[in-house]
């Protein structure tokens, strides 16, 4: 991960603090324009949107994100994996998909 112009951090930032502010539609601009950056900045992009989905109790959401993350190659990373049991969990108290 750079930290330069290219870098997907500062729109990472920005997309929690409008998540924690409720105000959805600017976090998902600032999650789009961390789109496309290296595969460590894509890791971390994609985590933050399965988190944010979860918080927003959208397991299906959060599931594509997961789905993606792993499909990049990342497997057995201690976030992600807590992402998925957070995300298995709402499927055992009855959440439908």
């Amino acid at each position: 991960m750079e930290l330069g112009d290219t870098s997907a951090l500062h729109p990472i930032i920005a997309a929690r603090s409008a998540h924690e502010l409720r105000e959805y539609e600017k976090r998902d601009t600032y999650l789009a324009a961390a789109e496309g950056k290296s595969t460590g900045d894509s890791t971390m992009r994609l985590m933050a949107t399965a988190k944010f989905m979860l918080d927003q109790r959208d397991p299906r959401a959060a599931l594509h994100a997961l789905q993606k993350l792993r499909d990049s190659g990342v497997k057995g990373h201690p976030g992600a994996l807590s992402l998925e049991l957070r995300r298995n969990n709402w499927r055992a108290i009855g959440t439908r998909y």
